[in-house]
């Protein structure tokens, strides 16, 4: 997916009888203008509306800049898929055939099938500064069983109303039905504090639950419900205002190069 944006100079250059270095300093200026104001919008609503996906977003965005005159903001769906899903949004799927394709799904011992562990981080109830990272944030009642816990928390360890298994509700769309699935396991169960070193003299603890995916995994198990399409990119073209910033840097440009 790109969205290309291309400024086209020719009256200004006509006007103002500009040789072509001249036309293609204005050029670049105004380019460079667009390009920090797009990516300042881009980057400001990446880090409001996404969460767990945010990583797998940003690794998808790529810059380029074909010419003095264009610049091509764009995802990459070779870095990351879901990225343009997370964009353009995506009915129900089934997140198995994914896992069984990620780099770090292995093989069973008896090489006739694969399996995933797959990682859920929570933050910590204190995480402010963060919690628009987190999809999870931790009871405070969650968290400290958790920190004084040398094992991953059972079942049973849990407060009742925490130990209720999750259910993702039916899918039911137009030619696909998918019913509805209780998850195996509660959400804080097997929480644990894993620890690590955030410098040579601090040492910080992140908390995970861990869940397996295989190729023996439940077929209702793994569904995604679907994604809301984000339009960060028709968003952030909305928010940036482009007209009004190349305008401006038309108007500084030209003051400098006319009055050298």
């Amino acid at each position: 997916m790109s969205l290309p944006i291309r400024i086209d100079l020719s009256d200004v250059v006509t006007e103002f009888n500009l040789d072509e270095n001249s036309a293609n300093m204005l050029g670049a200026a105004i380019i460079d203008r667009v390009v920090q104001e797009y990516s300042s919008k881009w980057q400001n609503l990446i880090n409001k509306e996404l969460k767990q996906s945010r990583e797998e977003y940003l690794r998808a965005v790529y810059i380029e800049r074909p010419s003095s005159l264009e610049v091509v903001f764009g995802l990459s769906v070779r870095e990351s898929p879901l990225a343009l899903m997370v964009e353009e949004g995506a009915s129900p799927f089934d997140e198995k055939p994914g896992f069984q394709k990620s780099s770090k799904a292995k093989q069973k011992k008896n090489g006739l099938g694969w399996y995933l562990t797959v990682p859920f981080r929570h933050a910590t109830p204190q995480a402010i500064a963060e919690s628009e990272i987190f999809k999870s944030i931790m009871p405070q009642s969650i968290y400290d069983l958790a920190k004084n816990s040398p094992k991953p928390l059972k079942r049973s360890d849990l407060p009742s109303e925490h130990q209720i298994l999750g259910v993702r509700k039916e899918i039911n769309i137009p030619g696909l039905k998918v019913p509805e699935y209780v998850h195996k396991a509660a959400k804080y169960e097997g929480l644990v504090r894993v620890k690590a070193e955030s410098s040579e003299i601090e040492k910080r603890g992140n908390y995970f639950t861990f869940r397996r995916v295989s190729d023996t995994s439940d077929p209702n198990s793994w569904w995604n419900g679907g994604i809301t399409a984000k339009r960060l990119m028709d968003r952030a073209l909305e928010a940036a205002e482009i007209d009004k910033v190349a305008s401006m840097a038309i108007d500084e440009t030209l003051e400098q190069l006319l009055n050298r």
